[in-house]
């Protein structure tokens, strides 16, 4: 856990929510006399003036919006007290008037739910957490495919000291997963229109995939903060439990072989304003064989108030033995402690796979690349035409003999994609080929 909450007579300092948000830190110190902070586990409880929290947080709903508890076993009349059991009966009854759906309970996908959008004449649709409800909003299971459009899915955060919303650290807004390995694996498409925002969980605040597949293809998660990994997505492989459920398994001790990677892919859209306390600010990949693909959009932005934030990779950050392909799109402006681009964790041996294969100029990143313990960018096709370099840090010692990129396949590394490459660590090093122009490696001036 990173940071500790102080309560001390008037000074009421929340170090630990201020540590997810960087440079907004958006909680501070009140003159005046204020309950104790309270800490349940990985939950704290964070009190607005004057006011004692409830674990989830206080009702604070619109009784006169609808309401959705997927684990009901009838379908109600909308109210919190009868409320709906599907999406679809929920949706036919937004108007302008009526335009927020709380849920209450999770909803769960196990077949084609075609697409999630505001209604023809309603201008615009929220789906949003019930200030009394903690767990995922909703579960992609297997069999099953979602596609949202043109809606909005708040997560209902607290965001400052005297506002409702919630103030422990929840499910994530969306579970995408499987439940057999043999199974078709969960899927979810973010489209056109469609923003995950506000959600505050334990990892993978808006998107947490296990062994499942999701897509950002044309919206926007932003304003999500993870207590641990994640901002954004965290992805993680499915293996089955002691009892034949799914679990998920961050670690490759286990002897069972039978397990399911999960994916996620960035074709156009933007993730931007996420936190994690501790990986990944915008996207973490859990070990094993989990896997990115950007083949356009934006992780960050053009300025530090679009800024992705974590201690280690504020855009991505990589286990070991996962893979990265990037072929176009930005990561830029994002902050960390260490790798603010791109985080490659390894211990010498095992190490992530990080694929760049520039399509067009419009490929950037413009944040560091960290290189831990001997990893090293694969590189499918020339650097030469991107916007600006590939600038890399790699941990002490470094010599001549530290490689900072491979080939992949057939290409051959040509001078132009040498001063691509830029050393952002201490020190003067120029980057020079190697082993019949197969690897780039560093050169001491």
């Amino acid at each position: 856990m990173k940071g500790t909450a102080v309560y001390s007579g008037s000074d009421y300092v929340l170090d630990y929510l201020n540590n997810f948000v960087s440079s907004k830190k958006p909680y501070s110190q009140t003159a005046g006399s204020y309950p104790a902070l309270t800490w349940e586990g990985t939950t704290f409880l964070a009190p607005a003036t004057g006011v004692t929290p409830g674990s989830v947080g206080e009702d604070t709903d619109d009784q006169s919006m609808i309401f959705l508890d997927g684990t009901a076993s009838t379908n109600g009349t909308g109210s919190k007290t009868s409320p709906f059991n599907n999406m679809t009966s929920a949706i036919n009854a937004v108007d302008n008037t009526r335009n927020v759906i709380y849920i209450t309970g999770q909803l769960t996908i196990s077949s084609a739910a075609g697409t999630w959008s505001a209604p023809a004449g309603v201008s615009s649709l929220t789906i949003k957490r019930s200030s009394t409800y903690s767990g995922y909003l909703v579960e992609v299971a297997e069999g099953g495919s979602l596609t949202l459009e043109d809606i909005t899915v708040d997560g209902n955060k607290r965001t400052s000291i005297n506002t409702g919303g919630i103030v422990t650290s929840c499910n994530a807004l969306f579970n995408v997963t499987r439940s057999t390995y043999n199974g078709t694996a969960g899927s979810l498409t973010i489209g056109s229109g469609a923003v995950l925002r506000n959600s505050f969980a334990n990892s993978g605040a808006a998107v947490r995939i296990y062994g499942g597949n999701a897509t950002l293809n044309g919206g926007t998660l932003t304003g999500n903060d993870a207590l641990t990994n994640g901002g954004a997505v965290a992805v993680y492989r499915w293996i089955p439990g002691p009892s034949g459920g799914s679990r998920d398994d961050n670690d490759d001790r286990r002897a069972e072989k039978e397990f399911r990677p999960g994916s996620f892919t960035l074709s156009s859209g933007t993730i931007s304003g996420n936190n994690a306390a501790n990986y990944g600010g915008a996207v973490y990949l859990g070990m094993s064989q989990n896997s990115i693909t950007i083949n356009g959009g934006t992780i960050g932005g053009a300025s530090s108030a679009t800024a992705n934030n974590a201690v280690c990779g504020g855009g991505v950050y990589m286990e070991r033995n996962t893979s990265f392909t990037m072929t176009d799109g930005v990561i830029d402006s994002n902050t960390a402690t260490t790798g603010p681009g791109v985080f490659l964790n390894s211990d010498g041996t095992l190490m992530p796979t990080f694929t760049v294969s520039p399509l067009s100029s419009s490929f950037k990143i413009g944040d560091v690349i960290y290189l831990k313990d001997n990893a090293y960018i694969t590189v499918g096709a020339t650097v030469a035409n991107i916007t600006g370099s590939l600038t890399v840090i790699c941990p002490n010692p470094v010599s001549t003999t530290t490689v900072v990129a491979k080939r992949t396949g057939s290409y051959t590394f040509v001078p132009s994609d040498c001063a691509k490459f830029a050393w952002g660590g201490t020190g003067t090093w120029t980057f020079v080929r190697y082993n019949m122009y197969t690897q780039i490696r560093l050169h001491q001036n």
